[in-house]
């Protein structure tokens, strides 16, 4: 099984163009024989609040509703991926869909599967100063399917894809993942 990953850049500014650019990469998923396509929650400079999520959590279901009717007409599954942090000091940003609570709302709501990342799941540990099996099992308890488990590894800074083991993420946790 493979995925049509969406391209983040359209995240960024939610608009018309984004909507169109994104429904014409459905359909080249189903014009490939795809039958699942991996969306991202909108990307935001700066670390935000509480309240800010939550206006950022209503922005993304409207954009994202008709994406997902387009898909489901055509017959792909769309997933949802949780989102990253970056902490280093020249850039900072977050997406609404680091906060595990709003990903997994944000999924259910509009019928999404779910695709967990485990170095965005390392950025968000450290973010919520929780261990990464903390969060993990917030995702893995969720009753939603399919899970795709995306491994890369990174420095708990940015998200780096650097390989497995050649990063500071808890390798351990990686392990007990792929038994599940």
């Amino acid at each position: 099984m493979f995925n049509i990953h969406g391209l983040t850049m359209f995240t960024r500014n939610r608009n018309y163009e984004f909507t169109e650019k994104t429904c014409s990469f459905i359909q080249q998923s189903k014009d490939l024989g795809c039958k699942n396509f991996v969306l991202h929650g909108s990307v935001r400079m700066g670390c935000l609040g509480d309240s800010e999520f939550k206006d950022f959590y209503e922005e993304d279901l409207k954009f994202l509703t008709p994406v997902v009717e387009y898909a489901k007409k055509l017959g792909v599954v769309c997933l949802l991926e949780n989102g990253s942090y970056s902490l280093s000091s020249n850039l900072s940003f977050c997406e609404i869909t680091s906060v595990p609570f709003y990903h997994i709302k944000l999924s259910k709501e509009l019928g999404l599967g779910l695709v967990v990342d485990l170095g965005h799941a390392a950025l968000s540990a450290r973010w919520f100063n929780k261990t990464l099996n903390e969060l993990l099992i917030s995702y893995f308890e969720s009753s939603i399917t399919p899970i795709v488990v995306h491994l890369s590894d990174n420095f708990l800074e940015n998200d780096d894809h650097v390989a497995i083991g050649e990063g500071k993420a808890d390798v351990g946790v990686f392990s007990r993942v792929l038994t599940l």
